[in-house]
């Protein structure tokens, strides 16, 4: 059975020596957790709020003194060490969803986000991979590489990390990649991969199969929706079809061939604009339709809105421009944990919740402590 959040922090092993220690470990990680859910979007910020609560607080956080100073949380996150947090609190995130869905079906979403306002200030490894579940929206693992170059060498440490047997795996064009896709396919496996440039000749396949002209005379099925928002009318057709029994693709594990025609008319403006993208998958025609293939497509987007964006702009991620060691890799491990934890709490209005922590800090400390609501 998965254990609370609190039980999972005390595992982490504290790099302080015994002598002059003031502060639990556990205590301080503890206060960071609540200081994030209420708000505060720094340590420096965390360790002056604390301040002005009421002493009863502080010792329910386990503080029987007054709470750490910005020097000493910020000291011990530097000494701390990513991988520890790391492995803390993405086997906390994936034994809840191991628990809480049925793997078959599940969609895992695997991009990029880079940590602008340490990168900024010369910080250490500011660019993150992360694995986001689709259907619970919570990240399942995360990992901190030197910069976007390095995406296609980590990814394969953070697949490995991941139970991804009977998942379908959704990503960004850099990580169309040949030993990507044979990776997955080892570990029982599928993917849904965009094709673009990187790929030439791959792409080329795509663009000949694909072709208007051939698609009338050859069987492939085919989706559309219609999406209406933000002043635009936007009409998406998605067209797969399965590779020729003539014609060979050099792919690992493919099994259709998929073609997206985007059709953007802004009403303000009265103009249109079209683009064409094209992906392939391992899901045979039997196990995913054109409608099928839309929605994990379209799905692969919710880490950039229900994840990276959270974290941007409510959480201030992007804004932080904190360079010591390794800290603001810590600091984003913990807030995709604050989103999985809501998230897992049945909480989708984020602002909302976080406001009203702010002005009733216990809520976030009994949250952080109680059992899931959510169970599914």
């Amino acid at each position: 059975m998965p254990c609370s959040l609190l039980d999972s922090l005390a595992h982490i092993r504290d790099p302080r020596q015994a002598s002059g220690k003031r502060h639990s470990l556990p205590a301080i990680l503890l206060l960071v957790f609540v200081g994030l859910l209420c708000n505060q979007q720094t340590t420096s910020a965390i360790a002056q709020w604390v301040r002005w609560q009421p002493r009863e607080f502080w010792r329910t956080l386990g503080f029987n003194r007054q709470p750490p100073c910005p020097t000493t949380i910020s000291n011990l996150m530097a000494r701390l060490g990513l991988q520890p947090i790391e492995d803390c609190l993405n086997g906390w995130a994936i034994s809840h969803w191991q628990n809480l869905t049925t793997l078959a079906g599940d969609a895992i979403a695997v991009d990029g986000k880079t940590l602008r306002g340490s990168r900024k200030q010369g910080g250490e490894n500011p660019h993150l991979l992360s694995a986001f579940s689709h259907r619970l929206k919570v990240t399942l693992g995360q990992k901190a590489v030197p910069d976007k170059t390095n995406e296609i060498g980590e990814v394969s440490q953070l697949l490995e990390s991941l139970p991804l047997a009977n998942c379908v795996v959704t990503a960004d064009a850099m990580l169309t990649q040949r030993r990507v896709a044979e990776l997955l396919l080892a570990a029982k496996a599928d993917y849904v991969m965009p094709v673009k440039e990187n790929q030439p000749h791959l792409y080329d396949d795509l663009t000949f199969l694909l072709h208007e002209k051939l698609l009338t005379h050859e069987h492939h099925t085919s989706d559309e929706s219609l999406e209406l928002g933000h002043g635009r009318l936007e009409v998406r057709r998605l067209i797969a079809r399965t590779v020729p029994p003539d014609y060979q693709v050099n792919w690992p594990g493919i099994q259709q061939l998929v073609k997206i025609i985007r059709q953007t008319t802004f009403k303000n403006r009265g103009k249109s604009r079209q683009e064409v993208s094209y992906a392939v998958t391992s899901l045979s025609p039997q196990r995913a339709s054109a409608k099928d293939l839309q929605v994990l497509i379209r799905g692969h987007w919710s880490i950039e809105n229900l994840s990276h964006w959270v974290r941007d702009v409510v959480m201030g991620e992007d804004a932080n421009q904190c360079r010591v060691g390794q800290t603001s890799q810590i600091l984003a491990v913990m807030r995709n944990t604050v989103l999985s934890l809501l998230r897992l709490h049945g909480i989708e209005r984020i602002t909302q919740a976080m406001r009203r922590f702010a002005a009733r800090p216990m809520e976030a400390l009994h949250l952080i402590q109680a059992p899931l609501l959510r169970t599914g």
